[in-house]
């Protein structure tokens, strides 16, 4: 399982995604609108493309991979 951070900063939204191996990336291509969230996953490999939709402490969405669609969720964690 992976961790997803998000800030607010004078640029607007960013984020990044750090993986099992503790490799952390950028995200890409971040967007909302109202609920919904988009965002790029550039690894060495591919680009993923998430969507998904923020509701209270949680977001829930897809991403599609060559072959299928995969569902994905987020949970807010209290900060340390």
């Amino acid at each position: 399982m992976g961790v997803l951070k998000f800030q607010s900063t004078s640029a607007g939204l960013t984020g990044t995604y750090t993986g099992l191996k503790q490799n952390t990336t950028e995200l890409s291509n971040l967007h909302t609108t109202g609920a919904n969230v988009s965002f790029d996953l550039v690894t060495p490999t591919a680009i993923w493309h998430l969507d998904g939709i923020v509701s209270s402490d949680a977001i829930d969405g897809t991403f599609q991979t060559a072959d299928r669609t995969i569902r994905w969720t987020a949970a807010r964690r209290p900060e340390k």
